[in-house]
């Protein structure tokens, strides 16, 4: 896997038309800092064109694992970014901001031995670029040199890249139209399904939970919150079934399945939220 990862960050206010700022309570920033870390990656750096635009909205939940090192690059000094170069070693994460990955992706990728001597460009099944790639330490500066050029020659065959990684098993998908926005919200919510799910929580309890999770995070709800709303819920259940009543007990079994139902979507929410 590889242990650092480079995050390559969009001038703030320079997203395509039509497209929302964020996916599901983060930031494409964000999200992508978050999700190289559940990859693995133990170093995080957020690398940003220097120059004048909007000020970048401050964070609104803080990454729960690897370094966040913001370096702000600038064509007209090398320096810095030289020396972050230098200091790389193994295979290194290359993902644009807005690039919605799975950490899945990288995981199978990193077990195929994918940028351990060589370069390799995620594409997807049109033979586009999905605007993330792994390669090795060595060619870091190649890739970084063509990003600020910022002529679309990053994800380039020939450059970084000497192999071609198809998007199998997980998903990554660039923001690039409201569509694209939509696939990668479908794609996260799918994501946090599991195999475990019996019938039961297939067909009724996960579709559900899915749907509060959609109106939770919007509405800033944090886990631990929903989970203390679904224990009392769980409580009334169980106090109605005490009562002994035809439709107390039914009222009560009602509130149990609400209660499980609402104990999936917080990990949904955790999950989904990096919270």
């Amino acid at each position: 896997m590889p242990e650092t990862a480079l995050v390559l960050a969009a001038p703030p206010g320079s997203g395509p038309a039509g497209v929302p700022g964020e996916l599901l309570g983060l930031s494409f920033l964000e999200r992508a800092v978050h999700t190289a870390a559940a990859c693995g990656a133990r170093r995080v750096y957020i690398l940003e064109r220097g120059g004048e635009g909007p000020e970048r909205p401050p964070w609104r939940r803080g990454p729960q694992s690897g370094a966040i090192a913001p370096v702000t690059t600038d064509p007209a000094d090398r320096e810095g970014l030289g020396a972050l170069v230098a200091s790389l070693e193994g295979p290194v994460l290359i993902v644009d901001e807005r690039t919605v990955f799975s950490p899945l992706l990288v995981e199978e990728a990193s077990r195929a031995g994918v940028g351990g001597s060589e370069g390799a460009v995620f594409r997807g099944a049109d033979g586009e670029a999905t605007g993330m790639g792994i390669c090795p330490a060595g060619r870091v500066d190649d890739a970084v040199t063509a990003w600020m050029a910022a002529d679309g020659s990053l994800w380039d065959d020939g450059l970084a890249w000497a192999a071609t990684v198809p998007v199998a098993g997980g998903f990554a998908l660039p923001l690039l139209t409201a569509e694209s926005h939509a696939a990668a919200r479908r794609a996260l919510l799918s994501s946090v399904r599991k195999e475990s799910d019996d019938f039961v929580a297939r067909t009724f309890n996960r579709p559900l939970s899915l749907l509060m999770t959609r109106l939770f995070i919007p509405l800033g709800l944090t886990p631990n919150l929903i989970s203390i709303a679904g224990l009392l819920i769980g409580i009334a259940g169980a106090l109605f079934a005490a009562a002994g009543s035809h439709a107390s007990v039914a009222l009560g079994g009602f509130l149990f399945q609400l209660s499980s139902v609402m104990d999936g979507s917080d990990g949904e929410v955790a999950r989904l939220t990096f919270n």
